[in-house]
Parts: C-alpha cells; sequence; structure tokens
C-alpha cells in the first residue's frame, strides 16, 4: 500500500512538474514573439530609435531567462535565438534593416518551433 502511494505521489508530482515546464516556455516564447512583432511594428512606423530600445529590452529579458530555458531544452536552440538578438541589435544600430527584418523572421520562426516542440502530441514523443 505504501508503494502504490508513493507512486501515485511522484506521478502527480511529475505531472505539475511537466505542466509547469510547458507553460513556462510557451509563455516566455509567446512574450518574445509578441516583443519582435512590437518592434518590427516600430520599424514600420520609422521609429529606429524606440524599435532598437524594443530589441534591447527584449535581448537583455532573454539573456535573463535563458538559464532557466537551458534547463527545458535544447541548449543550442537557446543559444542561436540569444545569438540572433545580439546581431539584430547590431543590424538596427548600423542602419541594415533588410538584415534586421530577415533575421527577426527567422528568430520568430525557431521560437515558434519551440513552442510546438512542447505540446503533448504524438510526432513530439516519437
Amino acid at each position: 500500500m505504501k508503494r502504490g502511494l508513493a507512486v501515485i505521489i511522484l506521478l502527480i508530482l511529475a505531472a505539475i512538474l511537466i505542466s509547469a515546464q510547458y507553460l513556462y516556455v510557451t509563455s516566455q516564447s509567446e512574450l518574445y514573439i509578441k516583443m519582435l512583432d512590437i518592434a518590427e511594428e516600430q520599424l514600420a512606423d520609422n521609429e529606429v530609435i524606440k524599435a532598437q530600445e524594443s530589441i534591447e529590452k527584449l535581448d537583455h529579458r532573454f539573456v535573463g531567462s535563458s538559464g532557466m530555458l537551458k534547463l527545458f531544452l535544447y541548449h543550442a536552440d537557446v543559444d542561436t535565438v540569444s545569438v540572433n538578438l545580439s546581431m539584430m541589435r547590431r543590424y538596427i544600430q548600423h542602419g541594415e534593416l533588410e538584415e534586421y527584418m530577415a533575421l527577426s523572421a527567422g528568430t520568430k520562426r525557431m521560437l515558434h518551433n519551440i513552442c510546438e516542440s512542447q505540446q503533448m502530441c504524438v510526432h513530439n514523443i516519437l
């Protein structure tokens, strides 16, 4: 009886931790995508300084949470997003907006793929 209770408690604990991990990674990825969209809108409105500030804010926020994200995701994915954000900051500073937009689209795709990889479906499990 004690072993059965211990197993049930461990299963409940595992389910709680899996749910917390899913919610954290998904919410962070969606937040970063929204922040990238805001910066793109600012660039479309010729508000380059505001867009630069938005990307710097996003980069600092991502660096701050990258340690936690590395617990749940492949380190290479987190590092790639971090490098992309740093490059995007440089592109805005040097006025290379086309390169910025291309890298932004790729970074958003990577963040979207991270969200999709966290979903509980057969092709993600196998």
